[in-house]
């Protein structure tokens, strides 16, 4: 069972980045400071690693049981590449788009005769969900997909059960970070990041992480692009705030209470915020493994009861236009480095496009060679 009711800090709470105290997974965190200012000891890294990277570690194979069914969009994407393409997903989770088009995986795993003639190596930091990522084939969404989530669980214990070493690699994979990948500098002719970003705690770490994006990219000439399509290009998916009646998720409508009402800061210079930037939230998710029987006392079997754990994931939730806003910012602060290779013209970034789509906002960019 997964919940998705969030502990969302007020407008007046501090964020994670005037947090001083460790989350805590079974109810909400400590708040120290100012929200005025941020904290001089915050640990960026330290709060990430704790509320972030641990907490996937530990529901990896829960969290990959409820991920199997890409999202059309990025489906889109990636059927507008040119053949013979390679990618990199940042982030890449569980690996449930590292099968499309995939030339690894043979005939079978794309849309049609012809399609496998691409390839995206995955990047994650939790090695845990690298293991479900290395070996996620489209065989293996489809065997889940539409079977229930019991089914999805049964299969993902299935291969927990499974001694990594034993389990047939169909993927390229490897650990990063989203911040610092590891790879060299335009080694990569696409690249997706998708619900990643917004798990970044602070704005300054979700900026570098677009710089990464770019820094990876290999700039295509103007003469390469359709207006939906080609080399040089990247995707960008984060949660947002407004989930417009998204059912599972209420952001906007907890934040209007918080703020006393929709409308009520309408016209309140004070009160209105001087650039976007969103919302930080803790999102649980609840844990269930399967009942244990018990022996009594005197021989007969007791049935046990379902053990439960609540562990708290650090999200920021992103407001209309600020995911351009911070892609804006990230091109102005590109060293002369990822700008210009030696001899070499300099690069130029554009928006291709973007939007919102079931809760999340998007955008997809362009890395271009200005001659």
């Amino acid at each position: 069972m997964v919940t998705m009711a969030p502990t969302a800090p007020k407008r007046s709470d501090p964020t994670p980045a005037t947090l001083g105290g460790k989350a805590d997974r079974h109810g909400g965190s400590e708040h120290v400071g100012s929200s005025s200012t941020a904290r001089e000891d915050f640990d960026a890294e330290k709060w990430e690693l704790e509320n972030v990277h641990d907490v996937y570690n530990s529901i990896a194979s829960h969290f990959s049981a409820t991920r199997y069914k890409p999202w059309p969009l990025v489906t889109n994407f990636l059927a507008s590449l040119p053949p013979g393409s390679i990618g990199i997903d940042v982030g890449c989770g569980n690996g449930k788009y590292l099968h499309l088009r995939n030339l690894l995986h043979g005939p079978s795993s794309g849309d049609g005769p012809g399609q496998e003639d691409c390839m995206t190596i995955g990047v994650d930091r939790s090695s845990e969900l690298l293991e479900f990522a290395r070996t996620q084939s489209l065989q293996k969404m489809s065997s889940t997909n539409g079977k229930g989530k019991g089914k999805q669980i049964e299969i993902a214990r299935e291969d927990e059960e499974t001694a990594p070493a034993t389990r047939k690699p169909v993927n390229e994979v490897a650990v990063g970070d989203a911040l610092s990948t590891g790879f060299r500098s335009r080694s990569f002719d696409y690249a997706i990041s998708i619900a990643t970003i917004h798990h970044l705690s602070t704005r300054q770490r979700r900026k570098e992480s677009i710089s990464e994006l770019i820094r990876l990219i290999r700039p295509a000439s103007v003469g390469e692009h359709t207006d939906s399509g080609g080399r040089g290009r990247f995707l960008v998916y984060v949660w947002a705030l407004e989930q417009k009646g998204q059912e599972r998720r209420k952001f906007d409508e907890q934040d209007r209470e918080r703020r006393g009402g929709e409308g009520s800061v309408e016209g309140s210079e004070a009160a209105a915020p001087a650039a976007k930037e969103g919302r930080d939230v803790l999102v649980p998710w609840v844990l269930k493994t399967p009942p244990t029987d018990q022996t009594n006392s005197i021989g007969n079997v007791v049935a046990g009861s379902k053990d439960e754990q609540v562990y708290q994931r650090y999200y920021h939730l992103f407001e209309a236009t600020e995911l351009e806003s911070l892609v804006d910012e990230a091109i102005a602060d590109l060293s002369e480095s990822v700008r210009t290779q030696v001899g070499g013209p300099p690069i130029q970034i554009q928006k291709e496009d973007s939007g919102w789509e079931r809760g999340n906002w998007w955008g997809i960019w362009k890395v271009l060679l200005t001659e």
